[in-house]
This record gives structure tokens, C-alpha cells and sequence, in this order.
């Protein structure tokens, strides 16, 4: 990417803050590829229901019923229940897909209530946190 900075005349070292202009240009010159054309497909409910839910139901038999009436910590946080193929209730999805000044950042999963005898033998309560990269989130 440096080369094209030199080719537009730039005059300066490429920089981490010119990494996604640069590389959008280097996409769409050699592969023809430009991010506005595959945003759509990438929606985040689409890619919830048609990715990640659709993938799960056809790998493991699992389904998702989103639950609108269990408390969250934040407005953003949506929560889905896990059903077996038999219907059983299996565990609760937490999704909490938006970047913001309280939350850290990166991909990561954590159990609010760890498995216990106590409770159904598979009925850890999941969190998922997705963090979008905190400049991505300001564009």
C-alpha cells in the first residue's frame, strides 16, 4: 500500500489511521471489490438469523426464540432462548453487539451463572459480546 501513497504523490509514510482508505483503494483497483456493495448482505439481523442461528439449527438441532420480556443491563443487549430440537430450554443468548465507552473491547464469551447441580444439567446462562473496533464505531 505503500507504493500507492508514493504513485499519488502522498509524501508521507503510511500510518495505521491510513490502513482502511488505502486498503479499500488496493480492494477495489486489483479485485474489483467495494465494501458498499456486500454491506447489505451483511445486516446484523440478517447475519444473527441467517448466519449464525440458521448455522446452529443445522448443525446441532438447536433453535432461537428471542425473549423480549427478560431484563437486560443495557438497551443495546438483546436476549434469545436456546431451545433443544425437542423444545427444552437449553440456556439464555445474551447478544451485545455495540461498541461503547463502558464496555472493553474484542470478541469474547462469558457464563453469567456457571453450570451447576442446582440446575438443569446444560442451563449455564451465555453472554456473547461482538465489539465492533472503537474507530468503526465512530464512522
Amino acid at each position: 500500500m505503500q507504493k500507492l501513497v508514493d504513485a499519488e504523490h502522498g509524501g508521507f509514510p503510511l500510518g495505521a489511521a491510513d490502513w482502511d482508505y488505502y486498503a479499500e483503494k488496493v480492494r477495489k483497483a486489483e479485485y474489483d471489490y467495494d465494501d458498499s456493495e456486500v454491506k447489505p448482505y451483511l445486516e446484523l439481523d440478517r447475519v444473527i438469523r441467517d448466519g449464525v442461528f440458521f448455522a446452529a439449527t443445522q448443525l446441532y438441532g438447536i433453535t432461537f426464540r428471542e425473549r423480549k420480556d427478560i431484563p437486560v443491563y443495557h438497551p443495546d443487549v438483546r436476549v434469545w432462548e436456546v431451545l433443544d430440537a425437542d423444545g427444552t430450554p437449553l440456556a439464555l443468548f445474551y447478544g451485545d453487539y455495540f461498541a461503547r465507552a463502558s464496555k472493553g473491547g474484542g470478541a469474547w464469551c462469558d457464563q453469567f451463572v456457571v453450570r451447576t447441580r442446582l440446575r438443569a444439567p446444560s442451563g449455564g446462562l451465555q453472554r456473547l459480546q461482538l465489539h465492533q473496533a472503537r474507530a468503526a464505531s465512530r464512522r
